[in-house]
């Protein structure tokens, strides 16, 4: 119970790889399901917003961390255990002490999630849709509102509303549902109670099921760019730290990106406070706390005669003191498939040569005793052929 991080439920284990649950992640989670149902206009909508924000992000988190594990194995390290808390991941990685072995493991969990995005707008692309790109754009992650190259317009999905226009002087995000008197639609001013008559349009539209590609492209879009943020210990943090390493030394990297991580979780606060964030701030204060560890940690090390390596927190560990033992690189599937192949090969390749050379003897004999003549066509064929198979090995 000291440990914080250690708050957590194994969930399942796959590749060799423990899954493990935060108790914060199940406590924000049923939080985020009960201010959705509170403050959702339909049904419909609270469905929605549940599915993107507890099982499509989780799935995107999930993903993307194991990108850094088997990054992390592809450098001869090792990876063992994914926690999934409110910030996202933790992947516990173990991999050399190289600046290329860490900025490969940095970039293999963003690499993912990149590839989740590159696959959704290929989909929306082969159905004329331009891919939504405002990472502010609220509306892209909630109703998709894409631009349609077959149409020209912008197009909604199929189970929304269509369009309403409004005629000048009047301001639509006051007004409530719409009411159709004879060919005339109006709406009321949930204020003043005020009717105005409007102009109705039908908006192009596409299936639900593009919908929830273009939501899993802008959340995958929105994870993307956020592990760009050069905060240690995030991706984009980890890589300066491991593009500095590259040209000046450990220790010098590292206090760079904790002093940029800082400055980073500065201007989250001032963010937080103006937007009235709970959630960036939290950010801020993790960021700020791993920042500070980090310093901390680096002195301890060179006070020790150490070179200051403690990634505990992040991608990578080394226990202080310890002398790191590499891990073999396992074989991939279609090495283990090949080898598997190769072996059943050879086993029935020994089963034929021992059915061939009791048969033969089988002939041998019978040529002893009943003279050449004895054999029949077929006898003599395989006779011929298996004397020239062997003869050639020879």
């Amino acid at each position: 119970m000291q440990d914080f991080l250690k708050w957590s439920l194994p969930l399942f284990r796959v590749f060799g790889i423990r899954v493990r649950l935060h108790l914060l992640y199940i406590m924000l989670t049923l939080a985020l399901i009960w201010r959705t149902v509170a403050n959702a206009n339909n049904p419909n909508e609270a469905f929605n917003y549940i599915l993107i924000w507890v099982v499509v992000l989780f799935i995107s988190i999930l993903l993307h961390e194991f990108g850094h594990c088997f990054a992390a194995r592809a450098v001869n390290g090792d990876a063992d255990e994914i926690l999934m808390w409110p910030l996202g991941g933790l992947a516990s990685c173990d991999v050399p002490h190289t600046p290329y072995a860490n900025f490969i493991t940095a970039i293999g969990g963003p690499l993912v999630t990149l590839a989740i995005c590159a696959i959704s707008a290929i989909i929306l692309f082969f159905n004329q849709l331009m891919i939504p790109l405002n990472p502010f754009d609220n509306r892209s992650l909630a109703s998709p509102e894409l631009y349609s190259f077959k149409s020209g317009k912008y197009s909604v999905p199929a189970d929304e509303q269509p369009i309403r226009v409004v005629r000048a002087g009047t301001d639509e995000s006051n007004y409530g549902p719409i009411i159709k008197v004879g060919n005339q639609y109006f709406v009321i001013d949930v204020d003043t109670k005020k009717v105005t008559e409007v102009d109705l349009i039908s908006a192009p539209t596409y299936p639900n099921w593009v919908a929830w590609v273009a939501r899993i492209f802008f959340l995958n879009y929105i994870l993307f760019l956020f592990n760009l943020i050069p905060a240690f210990p995030m991706d984009g943090g980890r890589v300066f730290q491991t593009f500095m390493w590259s040209r000046t030394n450990y220790h010098t990297a590292m206090v760079r990106s904790c002093y940029l991580g800082m400055i980073c979780a500065a201007i989250f606060i001032i963010i937080s406070i103006a937007y009235d964030n709970f959630m960036l701030s939290f950010l801020a204060l993790f960021i700020f706390y791993h920042c500070q560890k980090g310093l901390i940690t680096l002195e301890q090390s060179e006070s020790e005669g150490l070179f200051g390596y403690d990634f505990s927190q992040g991608y990578t560990s080394l226990e202080a003191g310890e002398e790191r033992s590499v891990r073999k690189k396992s074989p991939g599937w279609f090495a283990r498939w090949s080898a598997a192949r190769k072996e059943r090969k050879r086993v029935k390749e020994e089963e034929t040569k021992l059915q061939e050379l009791s048969r033969m003897d089988e002939l041998l004999e019978k040529v002893h005793n009943s003279g050449l003549q004895s054999l029949t066509d077929e006898e003599r064929r395989f006779m011929t052929r298996v004397s020239n198979r062997y003869r050639q090995k020879k």
